[in-house]
């Protein structure tokens, strides 16, 4: 995982307003709630944004740009027929633009239950890539000697969110138990912003997991207890 934060991703960045008609918008953690957008949108008759949204150049275009964080924004931004919107150009690769819409996200509690255990299990992934010490605590005198940036997955999230690093711990344990097949399964589902359902899934032998969710998520029960009787 590179730190969205870390220099090179810092270095060369710009705030300006940007055409709504160059922006692209690919391959996001989740949709536009449009009821949100259209509630966003309201605010905008009466004040500008405050918060700009983040892009990068578009690597297949270079007079383009992809949308990194601000999905509600823009999309509020079209709703009210404006033609350019303030945003954070930044030279970001896939890994830095995914961690900072994944970070915006849980910072914002926008996220589903399943979504967020993706986002986390994802940022868990790519931290433990790139600290590997800290995957099992480490030489933390050593590392700090060496790094500054030395803290677990979850601290780092606690930090940048203000959710507990133990409720990351337990998103974390989420995601490695079920897997983001069957998490992705759960999102047509009834359980899919139950957090208490997907542990309880999480509890079934793997084999049972993603038939239980594909029955969820086919609407043949409400939840993961009824398909157990």
């Amino acid at each position: 995982m590179i730190d969205p934060d870390a220099k090179n991703g810092l270095e060369k960045r710009q705030i300006e307003f940007v055409q709504i008609q160059l922006i692209d918008v690919q391959g996001r953690l989740r949709n536009v709630d449009e009821d949100a957008a259209k509630k966003l949108s309201e605010t905008l008759d009466t004040e500008d944004l405050i918060h700009a949204i983040v892009l990068r150049p578009n690597p297949a275009d270079k007079d383009r740009f992809l949308l990194v964080a601000g999905a509600h924004r823009l999309r509020g931004h079209e709703i009210v027929g404006r033609s350019e919107i303030l945003a954070e150009i930044r030279d970001l690769n896939d890994d830095q633009a995914q961690a900072i819409e994944e970070i915006e996200n849980l910072a914002r509690k926008e996220l589903l239950a399943f979504e967020r255990v993706i986002a986390v299990g994802r940022f868990k992934r790519r931290h433990t890539a790139d600290y590997p010490s800290t995957k099992a605590g480490g030489d933390r005198k050593s590392i700090k000697a060496r790094s500054s940036r030395f803290e677990s997955f979850s601290a780092s999230l606690s930090a940048k969110t203000g959710r507990s690093a133990r409720s990351f711990e337990e998103d974390a344990a989420l995601y490695e138990a079920l897997g983001e097949d069957t998490l992705n399964l759960l999102g047509a589902s009834p359980v899919a912003d139950n957090a208490a359902q997907l542990k309880f899934l999480s509890e079934l032998a793997p084999e049972q997991q993603r038939t239980c969710a594909k029955r969820l998520a086919d609407g043949d029960f409400k939840n993961v207890k009824d398909w157990r009787l």
